[in-house]
């Protein structure tokens, strides 16, 4: 897809990411000259009656989170979609943010106490400012928080997983056993298939909870057994968890 052009304008130039859902790319807007990224959503491409329809709830859904401005928030420019008629799939044209991800700062260990403190405060203020919209996350996990070079929380995918769902037709799980959300962060209600704003904010916690020790709140070896640690386990007090309390580059529960 290299050097492709979307819609009329944007230039795809280098591939930064890329996931389930699909790859995210670093592109030039050709019209206002300036960098953006552009997620195309793969797992949504196709053609028939159903990928239309789900194409055309992806965009709709999509033009209800892009009305999200906040500061820690990656703010939405435009959407689309690419491809021929049998074969399209939508995307979305977000600001460029330089930084990196949790996922990667976790994977080297480095999350001091501060750091964690700050970030989570910031990540509030995003949530609160995007439920106040009537808006939900639906997925916060640390590969969907990014952090700028100044320290600055910038938090990725807003609404994105609820709708790249290819068979929602209600806030609940489908029969079709499609899960909106990432399991091991996952609330109870959002497991069930009820999620609520509070459902972030436990995804925040689980987050947290690993920023902090080092480790998630529950361990399992697959998707069913994260989504009944959840439903009926008790998660370990953080500080008996905690990398300080542990040789370095240790935890233990």
């Amino acid at each position: 897809m290299r050097d492709q052009l979307l819609g009329g304008r944007y230039r795809l130039v280098r591939q930064l990411g890329e996931g389930g859902m699909g790859q995210v790319w670093e592109a030039q807007d050709e019209t206002l000259g300036r960098p953006v990224a552009v997620k195309v959503i793969s797992l949504l491409a196709g053609g028939g009656s159903r990928g239309d329809e789900a194409r055309a709830r992806f965009l709709r859904e999509a033009r209800i989170t892009a009305r999200l401005q906040h500061p820690n928030i990656v703010t939405i420019h435009d959407l689309g979609e690419t491809g021929t008629e049998s074969n399209r799939a939508p995307f979305l044209v977000m600001e460029l943010v330089r930084g990196e991800g949790l996922d990667a700062m976790l994977r080297r260990g480095t999350v001091a106490l501060p750091d964690a403190a700050r970030w989570g405060t910031q990540i509030c203020d995003a949530l609160a400012d995007a439920h106040n919209a009537g808006i939900m996350h639906r997925d916060i996990k640390p590969s969907n928080i990014l952090i700028t070079p100044s320290g600055l929380v910038k938090v990725l995918d807003f609404g994105v997983a609820r709708a790249a769902d290819p068979y929602a037709t209600a806030d609940r799980l489908t029969q079709t056993g499609f899960i909106v959300g990432t399991p091991p962060y996952m609330a109870p209600e959002q497991a069930r298939g009820f999620p609520e704003p509070r459902s972030d904010l436990y995804a925040l916690g689980c987050l947290l909870f690993e920023l902090i020790t080092g480790r998630l709140p529950f361990q399992a070896p697959d998707t069913v057994g994260y989504l009944s640690a959840h439903l009926t386990q008790e998660p370990p007090p953080p500080a008996r968890c905690s990398r300080t309390s542990h040789p370095p580059g240790t935890t233990s529960c």
